[in-house]
């Protein structure tokens, strides 16, 4: 490729690197008036003490009986359980079985019953399941969890679940289609199924029924709503399970209260993986393909300027992740030379409107020792000891810290998004610098694994959901989910996704480009009060939500969150059914609520008991 260049560009001049980068600070001031700033964090770090202070699931008010298939929890039930667990609410289980052959416990210990089971046959046999029915007609809540084309709920009771006519056998469901705004970004929402294989009832419904999703080609109703008696009944008619699901879940068990609260993380993170690092010098096909210069050039004098504009336009402090370098060296010493004088500008040209220097690695090999196997060939070596890891990190610390004296960088990323369980112990045990690790929250083959939480070693887990520069269906779909879950956004890319044509490099920086900022502009638009932090401040945010729980309490004109092991703020999404409740909001004491549908709204608490009053 390089060859084939040099007859057209020979006249090209190349000027030094020096020059380049003074150049390039100079177009990129001239473009976008930048100011330099502090790069000091919002929030301060909660102490190890409140952290420590969480209140465990099993101590939280049973509000909720989940009947379920097996003794044991499968992966559907653990999922039910997460998003429970994330919602601050507490649940006791019982077996399908157990409930037909001993009897239900006393169901008005309970606000609501989530049926997670294909059994419900087992159920209406031994007259447990007309107990549930009569007790949700006193004004109890149902919520079916689990899809079942032979429910004998549906088949004994169409009137309660809305259900009018139903045709024998499933229906293949491969699209979903959001109909009403009770999920956040839920307009127009369209998503095409292509990782579930999953099936639900062919059904139509009473006028009374209020539908909320659809597979709109075959009108198969998704999610739906039914007033019955007193009480109210969500239904699920849809097997997508899985981490990458969880708002759905969440949002159908919202819809059972006529005012529910749960506590959210409120945070938006970009990570910039592999930034500051040395760029591949010379030419590469798709860079000179679309716009005819060699890679050096093309970062510093378009991509930089361009990512800079895109930085200051949506207010994104990017948190920039460093690799030193890409020897491959896995053992002592780790002395390799590195361009401090390019290796500074970039981080720093980066951080001027207000983002963060964290780190990647000494050099981008893994840190999994001798022994471990990688679900893929990624030509990475391993590591022959902890000590050979520490030393690395060593390394790593002490360049990022000459090259940025005025950071303190406290978040790692791990190469590949793949860590050792002994690596972690190092960086727990030795290396107090590292308060945060950001890899994963939904994984595949090898990679590490996380949750939004603290771990038991006090380093928080603060795991990217998306990636890349298309704002893809899958994208689409997983920022749907958190924002509805956690309120959160947490993405990454790569300077070097231009030159992989897997990760659309063949379309070009400009069409990337616009696929992002159409990504940026969607958040900005569907998602108001999402805090814009830099990793370190969205940690602290998460040791505020992992630390805390909510705890609820209805009155005729009002609502009462009172907030366990409260620090200085928290978060919550609060939804209101003004269709049910026929009230509005008439003052909040202890927080304030910003509107983001029609009735959902973000809760600033900024004390731990938060009264909202309705008019009558």
């Amino acid at each position: 490729m390089r060859d084939s260049h040099e007859k057209n560009h020979s006249l090209t001049v190349y000027v030094s690197i020096g020059l380049l980068l003074l150049l390039t600070l100079v177009v990129v001031i001239e473009r976008l008036g930048i100011q330099a700033e502090e790069t000091g964090t919002e929030l301060e770090e909660v102490p190890a003490s409140v952290v420590q202070n969480k209140k465990e699931t099993e101590e939280l008010l049973k509000e909720t009986l989940i009947i379920m298939d097996e003794p044991v929890a499968g992966q559907a039930d653990v999922e039910l359980m997460q998003v429970l667990d994330g919602l601050s609410v507490g649940y006791d289980t019982m077996a399908t079985e157990e409930a037909a052959t001993t009897g239900l416990p006393d169901l008005s210990e309970y606000r609501t019953v989530v049926l997670n089971t294909s059994q419900t046959e087992q159920l209406a046999n031994s007259g447990a399941l007309d107990e549930v029915m009569n007790w949700v007609e006193g004004g109890g809540r149902l919520w079916n969890a689990r899809p079942n084309v032979n429910s004998a709920a549906f088949l004994n009771y169409p009137d309660a679940f809305g259900i009018e006519e139903m045709e024998a056998g499933p229906q293949e469901v491969w699209q979903f289609d959001l109909v009403t705004d009770f999920m956040i970004g839920s307009e127009g929402f369209s998503y095409e199924l292509e990782d579930f294989e999953t099936y639900g009832l062919n059904v139509s419904f009473t006028e009374d029924t209020v539908i909320h999703a659809v597979q709109e080609e075959t009108e198969t109703p998704l999610i739906w709503e039914k007033e019955y008696g007193q009480g109210r009944i969500v239904v699920n008619n849809m097997d997508i399970g899985g981490k990458s699901s969880r708002g759905i879940y969440e949002a159908q068990y919202s819809l059972l209260e006529d005012v529910f609260a749960y506590p959210v993380i409120n945070s938006s993170v970009f990570f910039l993986d592999d930034f500051p690092a040395p760029f591949p010098e010379g030419w590469q096909e798709h860079i000179t393909e679309h716009h005819d210069m060699d890679v050096e050039t093309f970062f510093s004098t378009v991509w930089l300027p361009d990512m800079m504009q895109l930085e200051e336009k949506y207010g994104i402090p990017f948190t920039n992740v460093v690799v030193v370098t890409y020897q491959d060296k896995v053992a002592p010493p780790f002395d390799e030379t590195v361009d401090k004088e390019t290796f500074e500008f970039y981080g720093k040209l980066m951080n001027m409107s207000g983002g963060e220097i964290g780190f990647h690695g000494y050099n981008h090999q893994p840190l999994v020792l001798d022994g471990f196997r990688y679900s893929e060939d990624l030509g990475y070596n391993t590591w022959h000891s902890t000590e050979d890891i520490a030393a690395s990190l060593e390394a790593l610390i002490a360049t990022t810290n000459e090259a940025f004296p005025e950071e303190n960088p406290s978040v790692y990323v791990p190469p590949s998004n793949i860590l050792s369980e002994e690596a972690r112990e190092v960086m727990a045990n030795q290396f107090e610098e590292i308060k945060t690790i950001a890899s994963l929250y939904v994984v595949t083959g090898t990679a590490y694994e996380q949750e939004f939480d603290v771990g038991e070693d006090g380093i928080v887990n603060l795991p990217r959901t998306v990636s890349g520069l298309e704002f893809s269906e899958y994208n689409r779909w997983m920022v749907l989910n958190e924002l509805n879950f956690h309120y959160v956004n947490s993405h990454f890319f790569h300077p070097d996704d231009l030159m992989d044509e897997d990760r659309g490099a063949d379309k070009g920086w400009t069409y990337l480009k616009g696929t992002f900022e159409e990504y940026l502009q969607w958040l900005d638009d569907h998602a108001p009060g999402l805090r814009k932090q830099k990793a370190s401040d969205g940690a602290k945010a998460v040791q505020r939500y992992d630390a805390a729980t909510f705890q609820r309490t209805s009155s005729e004109n009002g609502y009462e969150i009172s907030i366990d092991n409260f620090y200085d703020e928290m978060y919550g999404i609060v939804r209101i059914r003004e269709r049910t409740v026929q009230s509005v909001v008439q003052s909040v004491d202890g927080g304030k609520l910003t509107p983001l549908t029609s009735e959902l709204y973000l809760l600033e608490a900024t004390q731990d008991t938060i009264t909202i009053q309705f008019d009558e």
